[in-house]
């Protein structure tokens, strides 16, 4: 009997020693890698998603790891209304402007109304996110071809 009780103990120290090894860290450099690489993922990163139960949808991953960056105080999260943005659909307009002028990492969702988008993004890049947004809502800026997607994501190696 005392040696099942052994048996089981060993297993349980073996199996939570192998559950700290593997889970991922909570660290801005981790959530930074994955938010990256989300979008590019192969069929083996979805094969092992699924076996460890996360699931193989490419835009839950993105938003638990830019929910991370945002807690972690890495990037932050402003809503902005746009109402004068021509182009195509604000979220496109707005993700491409970015892309070509500031960089960075960064994601561009819908808002909680029609007429605003969530930038998420480095803190010290949203006063140009915000300049940004101005300048195509007056027509200074440069809005480029608009694709059909709804949310846009980039980040720089």
């Amino acid at each position: 009997m005392r040696k099942w009780i052994l048996v089981g103990a060993v297993i349980i120290v073996i199996a939570g020693g192998a559950y700290l090894l593997l889970r991922p860290p909570d660290s801005i450099e981790y959530h930074r890698r994955m938010l990256v690489n989300a979008a590019n993922e192969g069929w083996s990163d979805r094969l092992w998603y699924r076996l460890r139960g996360e699931g193989s949808g490419v835009e839950q991953r993105l938003r638990r790891h830019e929910n991370a960056l945002v807690r972690l105080g890495y990037l932050e999260r402003r809503e902005f209304v746009v109402t004068n943005i021509s182009g195509g659909h604000p979220v496109n307009v707005v993700g491409q402007a970015g892309s070509a002028a500031i960089g960075g990492i960064f994601r561009i969702t819908r808002g909680s109304t029609t007429n605003t988008v969530i930038v998420s993004g480095v803190r010290e890049d949203l006063p140009k996110w915000e300049s940004l947004i101005n300048e195509l809502q007056a027509g200074t800026g440069r809005p480029l071809s608009a694709d059909k997607s709804t949310t846009a994501t980039k980040a720089e190696p």
